[in-house]
Parts: structure tokens; C-alpha cells; sequence
């Protein structure tokens, strides 16, 4: 069920992305469909993580490339599915605060990143 799930995430999420991609912006960073993709997966593994135990193993893949994707662009813009624009930094701040109280340890992982970034 967590595969299916996972899949209509990452499809909201291309599919948003390629309505919107060319609207707006005023010259900053926007992630092309590959990291936006990544971004929605790491978002629902978090999500899938804190609320249900979800793969642990899935979630530290997805960490790894979402803090690489930031660390090229911390200011980078990723426009979830309900519109909202977020840069890279806050997407590890926001994963953050919600795996603190789950585990803390991944947390404290992804506040260091966001510390490191320029």
C-alpha cells in the first residue's frame, strides 16, 4: 500500500511541476522534474516514516539525495502539490521538525545540513 501511495505522490508531483514549469518565477532556481520527483518521494517517506514505521532504509536513501540536491542549491524552488513554493532549505527544515519527535536522530542529521549550507 506504501508503494502505491508513494507512486501517486511522485506522479501528482510530475505532473504539477510540468503544468507549471515556465510560469512565473522571476529568474529564480526551480528543480527540474527528475529533482522534483525526488523531493515528493523523500516528502512522502518522511511522512510514511512518522506516522506509520514506514521504511527507514527508503527514508535514509531519499535523505541522501534530497541533502545533495540542496547542498548544489539550498535556495532552489520545489513546488509541492497543493502550490505551495519551498526552497531546499526549508524542505530539510520541514523534514526535520517532523521526524523529531519520531526520531530525533534523523532530525538532528538534517538540522547539520541545513547548518552547512551557503
Amino acid at each position: 500500500m506504501n508503494g502505491v501511495i508513494t507512486c501517486l505522490l511522485l506522479a501528482v508531483a510530475v505532473f504539477v511541476f510540468a503544468a507549471t514549469a515556465g510560469c512565473g518565477g522571476g529568474g529564480e532556481a526551480t528543480l527540474n522534474p527528475d529533482q522534483a520527483v525526488t523531493v515528493a518521494g523523500f516528502n512522502a517517506d518522511v511522512a510514511f516514516v512518522d506516522l506509520d514505521g514506514g521504511s527507514y532504509g527508503d527514508l535514509l536513501d531519499s535523505m541522501d539525495a534530497v541533502i545533495a540536491l540542496a547542498r548544489e542549491n539550498p535556495d532552489a524552488v520545489y513546488e509541492t502539490t497543493d502550490g505551495e513554493r519551498t526552497t531546499m532549505r526549508q524542505v530539510l527544515s520541514d523534514a526535520a521538525s517532523t521526524l523529531q519527535g519520531s526520531h530525533p536522530d534523523l532530525a538532528a542529521e538534517l538540522d547539520r545540513a541545513v547548518a552547512t549550507l551557503e
